[in-house]
This record gives C-alpha cells, structure tokens and sequence, in this order.
C-alpha cells in the first residue's frame, strides 16, 4: 500500500474511533441525568413525608380564638363564606361558617391523634357556647385529620373516605403564597364526588374544592384576622 494511502486510512479509522467515543460519552451522560431525576424526585419526597410527620397535628387547625377567615368561591353562588372561631375551651373548639345564605357551628375536639368534628348545627344565629353543653356528644362525630401526617394515610367516615394525598407543598391565594401545605382527598361514597381540602401550618383551612359530574365549586382563603 502507497505511504499517502496508508496514512488516509489511519485518518479515517481514527476519525471513526473520535466519533464513536463521543457518541457513547453523550449517550451515558443522557443515562446519568435521565437515573439520577426520578432518585433525587424520591429523596425530596422523602424530605416532605419527614417534615410533615414531625408536624403536630394541632398545627394545621390551630386553636386561636377570635380568628377571622375570608374566602372567595367559585362555581356556586354559596362557595364565598366567613370562617370565624367564637369559642376556646381546652381541647375543644366551636366555629360558625357563614355563606350568606346560612350559619352553620361546629365544635371540634382535639387530640394528639386527630381533630374530630363531634356537633354541627344549621341556622346558627348567635355566638352562644355550646362546647359545654355538645362536647361529650359523640354519636355523630367526623374524623377530619389523622396522624401520621404523611402520604397514603387513610381513613373511613359514615358515607366518606379520606386520604392524605400530597404533603408539604407550596400554594398560591389570593390571601399569599402558603409553604408546607397538606393535601386532603374526600371520596363521598355514595354520590361518587370528591373533595379537596387543603391545610397550612399555624393557620388551618386555606382552600376547598368540590368535583362532581364535572362541575367545580372551589373556596379560596381570600384575608385572614384576628378579631378584637
């Protein structure tokens, strides 16, 4: 073989060798980013699940008598309502929700476990203390949140089930940007719709969703105020 042809050949086999070699460089590098995504996905979810479980649970529907609480609705005429807690006893607590149609009062009762909802009344028009009279009321009670404060937590009402479906998330209000936010997903057995509830730390209640049929009435925490 010619010296000049020789040489052409060792060009162009060394050329084949660069290009080859880079080839496999990119398509490991394309391996690398495309592994090391869904590890880091899980180590952040990992990161929420453990901040969330060391929240107590009485962080996100915090005791704080004279709080005041607006929230603006969407797709029903009845989703705007006016959150106030009226009354403070130990762990109990009583609240009035007004959409300007009605005023419903609830007391809750908290433990280390879980906050229950034990006593609901329609046509409230006063702010009397009814924790004395409804706090050993048990027969209707509605388990509304429930440790562990983690993903998958589960559990069943009458005629209901929830579930924990996102932890420690950022949402955005017209009230502000909300940090450490848990997800809620109510299952109505019987109707089939759902529900989302969605919880801050040290405030409670931010914002309500409610799906059914594909209609969609939401409730967002417009202002929040502590009340003289």
């Amino acid at each position: 073989m010619k010296p000049k042809r020789k040489n052409l050949c060792r060009l162009l086999f060394i050329l084949i060798a660069l290009v080859m070699l880079i080839s496999g460089c990119e398509e490991n590098k394309q391996y690398e980013v495309q592994g090391e995504e869904p590890r880091n996905q899980v180590e952040k979810e990992d990161k929420q699940e453990a901040i969330a479980d060391l929240m107590p649970i009485s962080a996100l529907f915090p005791f704080h008598q004279g709080m005041e609480y607006q929230f603006a609705g969407e797709g029903n005429e009845y989703a705007s309502f006016v959150r106030k807690i009226i009354h403070v006893e130990d762990r109990y607590l009583q609240l009035t929700d007004n959409n300007g149609g009605t005023i419903v009062t609830s007391i809750y009762e908290l433990s280390d476990t879980e906050i229950k909802r034990i006593y609901s009344q329609e046509e409230f028009y006063s702010e009397e203390n009814l924790i004395p009279e409804k706090k050993n009321n048990q027969e209707s009670s509605l388990i509304i949140l429930k440790v562990p404060l983690t993903t998958g937590n589960n559990w069943e009402n009458d005629g209901e089930r929830r579930e924990i479906v996102a932890v420690n998330q950022t949402l955005d209000l017209p009230a502000g940007t909300f940090y450490g936010v848990l997800q809620l997903k109510i299952h109505y057995k019987e109707s089939g719709a759902l529900a989302y509830e969605y919880y801050a730390p040290n405030l409670g209640l931010i914002k309500r969703e409610y799906e059914s049929d594909g209609f969609k009435v939401s409730s967002d925490l417009l202002s929040f105020s502590l009340r003289d």
